[in-house]
C-alpha cells in the first residue's frame, strides 16, 4: 500500500505544472557512444571515453542494444556485471547548492538462465545508487522474466525507482555499482537515468513520497566510497 501510495504522488507531482527542471545528466540513456552493430559492447574499466558523459571506475560493464533487449528508453541500456561486477559515475554539474533535486532512473536486470555459474540464486539483481552523501541499495527479481537464450527478450519489466536528494555542492558524484557476486556475468541493468531540480511547492509533495516509500527509508547516508 505504501508503495502503491508512493507512486501515485510521484505521478501527480510530474503531471501537475511545477514542471520539473531540464535533465542535469550526460547521455542517460546511453544512447551516445561508438556504433554496436550486434547485440552489446564490452568496457573494462578504467575507461572515461568510450560511453560519453559517464566512467567505469570498476571492472567491466556492457552496453546492451535492442537486438539483446528493450531498453526502457531509445535503443541501449547498461548490464553492470560484463564478466565481473562494475560500477560506473558520472559528475553531475549545475547544482545549486541546497536545492532538492530528483534522481530517476529505469531498473531491470539481466534475464538469461543459461550458462551462468551461480544459477537461480542469481535471480535477484543487487544495484548500489549514490549521490550527495545518500547511498542506497536496491533489488531486482528477475524471475518472472527469464529468457532461456541470448535473442530478443519480450519483457524486462523495467521498473523507475525515484530518490529526492539536497545538493551539498555544485557538481555530484552519480555512482552505479552491481553488488552481484563477482563471476557473475548476469547483472543489474539501468537505463534512462535523470537529476532533474525540483522546485517548490513540488519538493513537499516528493517529500510525501519518499517518506512513505520503505525501500528508501533504509537509506544509509554515506559518502561513497
Amino acid at each position: 500500500m505504501k508503495t502503491a501510495i508512493r507512486s501515485l504522488l510521484f505521478t501527480a507531482v510530474l503531471a501537475t505544472g511545477n514542471a520539473l527542471g531540464a535533465n542535469l545528466v550526460t547521455n542517460g540513456s546511453f544512447e551516445q557512444g561508438p556504433p554496436i552493430p550486434g547485440r552489446l559492447l564490452t568496457i573494462n574499466a578504467p575507461d572515461g571515453s568510450t560511453l560519453p558523459g559517464w566512467t567505469v571506475a570498476s571492472n567491466d560493464l556492457e552496453i546492451v542494444t535492442n537486438v539483446e533487449w528493450p531498453a526502457a528508453d531509445g535503443s541501449r541500456s547498461i548490464d553492470l556485471n560484463g564478466v565481473t561486477n562494475a560500477s560506473m559515475y558520472q559528475d553531475v554539474g549545475g547544482l545549486n547548492v541546497g536545492s532538492s533535486y530528483l534522481l530517476s532512473f529505469a531498473l531491470s536486470g539481466n534475464p538469461y538462465v543459461n550458462g551462468d555459474p551461480v544459477g537461480t540464486a542469481d535471480n535477484v539483481k543487487n544495484l548500489r545508487v549514490s549521490i550527495a552523501g545518500v547511498s542506497t541499495d536496491l533489488e531486482f527479481d528477475v524471475a518472472p522474466y527469464h529468457w532461456p537464450t541470448p535473442a530478443l527478450v519480450p519483457n524486462m519489466g523495467w521498473r523507475t525507482e525515484n530518490m529526492i536528494f539536497v545538493a551539498t555542492n555544485a557538481t555530484e558524484r552519480l555512482l552505479f555499482a552491481s553488488l552481484d557476486p563477482f563471476n557473475s556475468t548476469r547483472g543489474p541493468a539501468i537505463d534512462n537515468v535523470s537529476v532533474t531540480l525540483v522546485p517548490e511547492p513540488a519538493v513537499l509533495w516528493l517529500a510525501a513520497a519518499w517518506a512513505v516509500a520503505p525501500r528508501w527509508r533504509r537509506t544509509v547516508a554515506s559518502r561513497p566510497k
